[in-house]
């Protein structure tokens, strides 16, 4: 997962407004490009990075930036909010299910 590949500044960033509302945007397909130009610029990740984590080719990360290839399988989806360890906000907002270990912490109210 990106997490274990970059600092912790990355896991932070997703308590921000901007991160949340580039999920919205994304999953719209009003703007596929920012979330990943958000990881870029926040976790220093750079597309083979990116590529690695979720799970696709540097090529195919590159294609979305540029707006060339568009994301519309929920499959996709999955291995993106995977790769870059969305939380529970942001996989709500993509209308992907929590994770086990999401669900649990939601349901005692803590977050990990």
């Amino acid at each position: 997962m990106l997490t274990d590949l970059l600092t912790g500044s990355w896991r932070d960033a997703w308590s921000g407004r901007r991160i949340l509302a580039a999920a919205l945007l994304f999953v719209r397909g009003v703007d596929r490009r920012e979330v990943f130009r958000l990881v870029r610029q926040y976790a220093g990740a750079s597309q083979t990075q990116l590529a690695i984590t979720c799970g696709m080719t540097q090529g195919k990360i590159s294609e979305i930036m540029r707006d060339i290839q568009r994301v519309i399988a929920l499959e996709v989806f999955e291995r993106i909010a995977d790769g870059l360890s969305m939380p529970a906000p942001a996989r709500a907002i993509l209308g992907l299910a929590l994770r086990p270990h999401q669900a649990s912490s939601a349901a005692t109210g803590r977050r990990r």
